[in-house]
């Protein structure tokens, strides 16, 4: 069944399921906007009234949040999950480019479910898509994906080091601890303990929970081997 085809399908089955064969309003930008806000201060009904509405529009942020209150029960009033239907939306804001669906998109695909048979070649495309977006997770994802040598990819540490690096950039602590233990041992990289100390103590204002004593392990290793260069 094509995707249009199946998406119209969906479209009926929800209204009538959730809404009580509710026709969907015409919605403004606005709407759309407002719709996280009614999420966040708990309106869950009226945000996923507005998200489907805003979804059917064509709507690739609204998509994705439909499709993930559907998939958690949130757009039902007996809470039971609508998996299928909320891959019928995941993958029309993919499909419009929306990073964080793409990314998801390939999460589904790596780990299978109820509406998609496990992919792990699917996955990693999916992860350089969203990756090459600049999304932070798919570029750690996807180094891990090299880094273990799965995925359909071949194990490189080079390629793995440099979407960490990526990442760490970015602000995200986990990679920002991975490169800088790849640089501590020169893995992928041209060994350098200072920028892996670098990397620790950055991962450690994040929150990382080991960087602190890594931190402490590496100042120690520099200060004892510049204690022997002196005395060398």
């Amino acid at each position: 069944m094509r995707n249009d085809h199946l998406l119209g399908f969906v479209v009926a089955a929800v209204l009538m399921a959730s809404h009580g064969g509710a026709v969907a309003q015409p919605v403004s930008a606005d709407d759309c906007r407002h719709a996280s806000a009614l999420y966040t201060g708990g309106e869950r009904r009226a945000a996923f009234r507005t998200f489907f509405a805003c979804a059917i529009a064509g709507d690739a942020k609204a998509q994705y949040s439909a499709a993930m209150m559907m998939r958690s029960g949130e757009s039902s009033d007996d809470g039971h999950p609508n998996p299928f239907g909320a891959r019928v939306f995941l993958e029309q804001s993919a499909s419009q480019g929306y990073a964080q669906a793409v990314y998801t998109l390939g999460m589904e695909y790596d780990l299978g479910s109820t509406a998609f048979k496990r992919d792990p070649l699917r996955a990693t495309e999916l992860f350089l898509e969203a990756a090459l977006m600049g999304h932070v997770e798919a570029q750690v994802d996807l180094g891990t994906q090299y880094f273990l040598g799965r995925g359909g990819v071949p194990q490189d540490d080079a390629v793995a080091a440099r979407w960490y690096e990526q990442a760490a950039h970015a602000g995200h602590w986990g990679a920002q601890f991975l490169i800088a233990s790849m640089y501590e041992r020169g893995n992928g990289v041209r060994r350098d303990e200072r920028t892996a100390l670098r990397w620790y103590e950055r991962a450690k204002a994040g929150g990382d929970e080991l960087a602190p004593v890594k931190v402490e392990q590496l100042k120690l290793h520099l200060a004892t081997k510049e204690r022997q260069l002196r005395l060398d």
